[in-house]
Order: C-alpha cells, then sequence, then structure tokens
C-alpha cells in the first residue's frame, strides 16, 4: 500500500480510473440487471472521469501541502503509530495535521450517520428492486462498525502528535513547555471563542 500512494499521479490516474469504474459498472449491473449496457457505460464514464479527477487534485494538494509524496508518508506513518519522528518541518506538519484532526473530530458524528442512511437504504432497496442490495448493506455496516472503533483511536493518535508539535514548536521559539502545558495549546487551538491577543 505505502508504494502504491508513492506512485507518480500520471500513473495513479488510471489505476484510479479503472477500480472506480469498474465497482461502479459492476455495481449497477448488479443492482439495476434490466439497465441497458450502453447506458451503464456512458453512466461509468462520466462517473470514472469525475471521481478519478477529484482524487487526483485532493492527492496533488495533500503532496503538495506536506512537501512532497514522501513527507506525506512520514505524517500517515506518524498518525499512525502516533509517534513524531526527528527532523520534521514542525510548521508545515502542524498545518496538515491540525487539518486531519478536524476531519475526525467530524468524522465522529458524521460517519455514524452518514452509513447509517446508507444502510437503510440499501436495505429498502434490497426489498424493493434486488437482494444484492443486501451486500451493500453489509458493506455499510461493517463500515459503520469500523468507523466506530477505529475513529476515536485515531483521534487520541493525533492529539498526540498536536501535542509534540506544540512542545517542539515552542522550544523552536524559545519557550520551552512541559506535556501538560503542551497539551493546553493544543486543547487551546480546538477553542472556536479563542482568539490570539492583538498586538
Amino acid at each position: 500500500m505505502r508504494r502504491f500512494r508513492m506512485l507518480p499521479l500520471w500513473v495513479l490516474a488510471p489505476i484510479y480510473f479503472v477500480l472506480i469504474s469498474g465497482v461502479y459498472l459492476a455495481g449497477g449491473q448488479v443492482g439495476a440487471p434490466d439497465r441497458p449496457l450502453v447506458v451503464g457505460l456512458v453512466g461509468t464514464v462520466i462517473f470514472g472521469v469525475g471521481m478519478t479527477v477529484a482524487f487526483i487534485f485532493l492527492t496533488r494538494r495533500a503532496r503538495r501541502d506536506a512537501g512532497g509524496a514522501g513527507e506525506l508518508e512520514r505524517i500517515r506513518r506518524a498518525l499512525k503509530t502516533g509517534r513524531l519522528p526527528d527532523h520534521i518541518d514542525v510548521v508545515a506538519w502542524r498545518s496538515i495535521i491540525e487539518r486531519r484532526h478536524q476531519q475526525l473530530q467530524r468524522a465522529l458524528w458524521l460517519n455514524p450517520v452518514a452509513f447509517g442512511l446508507m444502510t437503510l437504504v440499501a436495505l429498502s432497496l434490497t426489498i424493493t428492486r434486488s437482494p444484492y442490495w443486501g451486500l451493500a448493506a453489509a458493506f455499510f455496516v461493517v463500515m459503520l462498525v469500523v468507523s466506530v472503533v477505529t475513529t476515536p483511536r485515531s483521534l487520541r493518535k493525533s492529539a498526540v502528535i498536536r501535542e509534540e508539535l506544540a512542545r517542539r514548536e515552542a522550544i523552536a521559539e524559545g519557550t520551552d513547555l512541559r506535556p501538560g502545558e503542551a497539551r493546553a495549546v493544543a486543547s487551546r487551538d480546538d477553542d472556536p471563542a479563542h482568539t490570539p491577543p492583538s498586538s
């Protein structure tokens, strides 16, 4: 998986397109077997191109913000392990970690709602359209459980990374913070009511 994420964008684009289009076409044919194949192919191409462009755009922006694919992979590894490596660009890392932390906070409530609604839709389609939609319902249930289990864990690890980044940033500015003080700085950044004093 690491090698896949390190591939150049021009290599990733056709891979994304084939995978996305294949899943979309197969799902469409299973869910609506009476649909004409030509209609399915046209819809598949449109959907595949749109999603590929979106994924490539997001991947390119993430790599640019991190300073390259290699640095982005280091950030992913740090978020996975909860350990911050040495010799990093603290400012660039903190920007990305803050964004990821906010995404995880939204995911705490958004993922269960989204996967719960998609499960209900798939179940209704199982009854009214095709029993194969039951596979989609089972998939959404699995994703719901995985999200409920893994999101809080990922959020705790990102909080550890944020605390260490705050400590290193303070050291770079000449003010060493103890772990508890670094945690207070990271928590303060979560408070939307907090505004830094004007000079």
